[in-house]
């Protein structure tokens, strides 16, 4: 049993779109002790600087998975060097890509964040006000030298409630850089080091190149993924190849299970993959079920419109394969300017 996450950042603008495809971790190792709270608040460190009238607590009442999450509460307002602090330092590699990531709840949160490094060079905001569990996550690559990074969860303004679930810190290989497909660019936008993969409409979808990922540790788990369109929306199919297939996932938690979850970024003009999230992110899972039908769930936007979207699969032999339409409008997305069929 895997957990497989395809990623598939899509950006069109009025002349021409840009699909780029690239893998994501599938087994990577989390460097963090306890990053879930399973043991309690074993291996993390509670700070309180200049007397922040702030509190830090497991709380076995609320998580994101398992059994229980971390509560930070904070009675202090804005002042220089007046913050509360999760802290915990781990052991990293030199001339290292890591990605760092929590999933985080709040009420009345003001002044949150997550972030890395003691020269603040890694710094996530946590979303204000009252939200539901979102993952927080970026980028991190380590010095010529460097062996521990410190990992913290900061508030440094009056926050009711801020819960935090599943840190993470896990190593971002070369085996995860990402290629290109470009539907129908301008010339301005190739890349001379890119490899060209034409993305056809789905008449001719048997010309859509196949783009493999397999797992760094296990040649025989991975995907392969074929993108094509239509005048309708965007067309996925993914072949997994997993000999071990554990249970499908469902709801927010069916990253843990298999699953294949799929990112589209369409900011129009975006050259490379940006870690986290912006407002014109989507993050999506599909997850395909002991009866034949596929789950789906949306982690960004949480209220995505799952109206005209189909998914369809299949299992067979060592694996599964899923087909997958997203609608353009669901994207947002004008695909086909200029009457361009």
């Amino acid at each position: 049993m895997i957990n497989h996450w395809v990623a598939l950042p899509f950006c069109v603008t009025a002349v021409a779109g840009t699909l780029l495809l690239c893998q994501m971790p599938l087994l990577a190792a989390n460097v963090v002790r306890n990053g879930g709270f399973e043991d309690g608040a074993a291996g993390w460190r509670w700070i309180n600087s200049r007397q922040a009238a702030a509190t830090g607590a497991v709380d076995a009442s609320v998580a994101h998975t398992g059994r229980a999450a971390y509560k930070i509460t904070n009675a202090s307002g804005l002042g220089p060097d007046v913050y509360c602090q999760l802290y915990q330092e781990v052991g990293v590699k030199p001339n290292t890509s890591y990605q760092i990531s929590a999933w985080c709840k709040g009420e009345g949160v003001r002044g949150g964040r997550l972030q890395a490094d003691r020269q603040w060079t890694f710094i996530r905001g946590v979303p204000e006000d009252d939200f539901d569990w979102v993952r927080v996550a970026g980028i991190y690559i380590t010095g010529a030298e460097q062996t521990t990074l410190p990992v913290m969860v900061q508030v440094e303004n009056t926050t009711q409630a801020l819960w935090v679930d599943d840190l993470e810190v896990t190593e971002w290989s070369e085996a995860q850089k990402h290629a290109r497909i470009y539907v129908r660019p301008s010339r301005g936008e190739l890349l001379a080091a890119d490899r060209l993969l034409v993305a056809p409409h789905e008449r001719y979808w048997e010309r859509a190149p196949v783009i493999q990922f397999r797992s760094g540790g296990d040649a025989a788990l991975g995907a392969a993924v074929r993108a094509t369109c239509n005048e309708t929306g965007l067309i996925l199919r993914v072949a997994v190849k997993d000999p071990t297939p554990g249970p499908a996932g469902s709801g927010p938690d069916m990253y843990a299970l298999d699953s294949i979850q799929i990112g589209i970024e369409t900011r129009p003009g975006a050259a490379t993959l940006t870690p986290g999230y912006a407002a014109t992110t989507f993050e999506l899972g599909f997850a395909l079920a002991a009866t034949g039908t596929v789950n789906r769930v949306a982690w960004q936007p949480q209220g995505f419109d799952f109206n005209g979207v189909e998914a369809s699969g299949k299992r067979a032999g060592d694996g599964y394969g899923v087909e997958i339409l997203i609608p353009w409008r669901n994207l947002g997305l004008d695909p086909f300017p200029n009457g361009w069929r």
